[in-house]
């Protein structure tokens, strides 16, 4: 019997080896799964910068445990056109801190380190399917990482989403230096919906943002904020270093609101049908009227409904960082155009393909990364003419009711 498990335990181990042997240059790999909220596994992190190490939290959804089911490993990398890795791990139940249902919660703690660098992090099923998450710590165009962590109010475990529901107790806390207290600036400002894929230029960070008010709060206590909108949080106010969140309604990020429901729509209608929806006495019966008209079938635009503001929530849960996920240009093709088949990613761009089908041709957007104080995920898109022809299809299937996502 103690043969048997010390031979179980040679095979455990000489699979741990050979993961950590793998050799992956990121930018050849599609992550199209990374997008598409049905993939049996997803990924999200935050990380902290202190203390000379890089504090990442992961949380892992899997249908069944993932410590159990899958194989874990990470690589601290310099290049994602690179193979070779500076450090290696594996990810085990040493590094869990949580698990709820279909969640698995990690900490790694990694040596910080001079230049740029990222974690890939590697997840293998018992079937042999492997999955690949970049998970960055510091590039030339980020602003530095902060040593600051949104953490739930109860549990050391990050808030991973970029925003949290009014009212949601939640503290601030610090990997660095010892730190009393930290600064909110919160912005009100609405930003704008991006522009059509083949508009002359990109919606960017708007110049006109203000500060709409201040406060200073102990990281000792919980916080719970009512007023949604934009929050920069910061040790040192004179800095460059902080962290954004959005407070946003219970509802997010869905729309349930029938005073928002209007705004995401401006993708697919016309000039003349917005200002008309949004001059209606009543709300309610305006957006009746506006589907009717849209459709002419009652049925057809229940289905368009459900579908459209499907998209929106899924761009939201994806993309929300300083804005609204459905306002950025990766919201937008991914809401109008869904799912693409395939994702490669370099330290500077997305680019996505959707392959030829029915509905369209072949068609590639690219996506570049803009330096931006509030995240390190923004992404405009690099827009063209030669879009036109597609987009104007694509808007007229959903209008139609004949859109498959």
């Amino acid at each position: 019997m103690n043969h048997k498990i010390s031979f179980f335990a040679l095979i455990i181990l000489i699979f741990d080896l050979s993961v950590l042997k793998a050799q992956v240059q990121l930018s050849r790999q599609n992550v199209f799964y990374q997008y598409d909220l049905t993939t049996p596994v997803q990924v999200q992190h935050k990380i902290a910068v202190g203390n000379d190490s890089a504090y990442v939290y992961v949380k892992i959804t899997t249908p069944s445990k993932a410590s159990e089911a899958y194989t874990i490993s990470y690589a601290l990398k310099e290049s994602y056109d690179g193979e070779n890795s500076t450090l290696k791990g594996i990810v085990g139940v040493n590094d869990q801190i949580a698990a709820e249902g279909a969640n698995a919660f990690y900490k790694i703690v990694i040596p910080s380190t001079g230049g740029n660098a990222f974690v890939l992090l590697t997840i293998t099923n018992n079937a042999g399917e492997t999955y690949y998450f970049d998970m960055p710590i510091r590039h030339e165009k980020d602003f530095p990482k902060t040593s600051l962590l949104v953490m739930e109010a109860q549990r050391e475990i990050p808030v991973f989403d970029d925003y949290i529901h009014e009212n949601d107790r939640f503290r601030v806390v610090s990997f660095g230096k010892e730190v009393q207290q930290v600064h909110f600036f919160h912005y009100g400002t609405a930003f704008s919906p991006a522009l059509p894929p083949m508009a002359t230029s990109a919606g960017k960070v708007q110049k006109d943002m203000t500060i709409d008010s201040t406060f200073s709060f102990s990281t000792r206590n919980t916080i719970a904020i009512q007023k949604r909108g934009l929050y920069f949080i910061q040790e040192d106010s004179t800095s460059l270093e902080g962290i954004s969140i959005r407070v946003t309604d219970r509802y997010f990020p869905q729309i349930a609101r029938v005073e928002e429901i209007t705004d995401p729509l401006i993708y697919i209608s016309t000039a003349k049908e917005i200002r008309k929806l949004k001059s209606a006495e009543e709300i309610k019966k305006g957006m009746d009227r506006y589907w009717l008209d849209m459709t002419g079938s009652p049925e057809r635009a229940k289905n368009i409904i459900k579908d459209y503001f499907t998209q929106v929530a899924k761009a939201n849960h994806l993309f929300t960082t300083y804005k609204e996920g459905w306002k950025t240009d990766q919201g937008l093709v991914l809401m109008i155009f869904g799912n693409p088949d395939e994702v490669y990613k370099t330290e500077n761009a997305e680019e996505w393909i959707y392959n030829k089908s029915a509905l369209m041709s072949k068609i590639r957007f690219t996506f570049a990364k803009v330096k931006n104080i509030f995240t390190n995920q923004h992404y405009d898109l690099i827009r063209n003419q030669s879009y036109d022809k597609e987009w104007f299809r694509m808007v007229d299937m959903w209008r139609k009711g004949r859109q498959e996502i």
